[in-house]
C-alpha cells in the first residue's frame, strides 16, 4: 500500500511540473503574439496622384510619452516612417500604454511606394491600407 501512494504521489508531482511548464511556454507564446499585435500600426494612406496622405495611431508607454516622426528616403519607392518619443519631465501621467496620433504627407507616385516604420530605432510593423478618394 505504500508503494501505490509513493507512485501516486510522485506521479502527481511529475504532472504538476509538466503542467507547469506547458503553461508557461504557451503563456509566454501567447503573451508575445498579443504583444506584436499590440505593436502593429494601421497607416491609412489617401492616396493623391502625387502625394500620400499617412495617418494612424501609435502606442506609446505612457500617457507623459510625446511623439514625432519623420520622413526618409531610402530609394524612389521606399520610404521610412522614423517615430521617435521623449518623456515630459515633472509631469503626472499615467503607467499604461496609450496611443497618439500621427499625420505626414509624402510626395511621391500614387503607385508602387512602399513604407517601412522604426520607433526609437527598433522596427515597428506597418498594415498600410490605401484609401482613393
Amino acid at each position: 500500500m505504500g508503494e501505490v501512494l509513493r507512485r501516486m504521489f510522485t506521479f502527481a508531482v511529475a504532472a504538476s511540473v509538466v503542467a507547469y511548464l506547458v503553461y508557461m511556454i504557451a503563456g509566454a507564446s501567447i503573451y508575445a503574439q498579443v504583444e506584436a499585435k499590440e505593436k502593429t500600426v494601421w497607416v491609412r494612406d489617401q492616396i493623391s496622384p502625387s502625394a500620400h496622405h499617412l495617418s494612424g495611431l501609435v502606442t506609446v508607454k505612457s500617457s507623459c510619452t510625446e511623439l514625432s516622426e519623420k520622413i526618409e528616403q531610402l530609394s524612389l519607392l521606399l520610404y521610412k516612417l522614423k517615430f521617435t518619443t521623449w518623456e515630459h519631465p515633472n509631469t503626472e501621467c499615467t503607467d499604461y500604454p496609450v496611443q497618439k496620433q500621427f499625420y505626414e504627407i509624402v510626395f511621391a507616385p500614387a503607385v508602387g511606394v512602399h513604407f517601412i516604420a522604426t520607433i526609437d530605432g527598433a522596427s515597428l510593423p506597418l498594415i498600410v491600407v490605401p484609401y482613393i478618394p
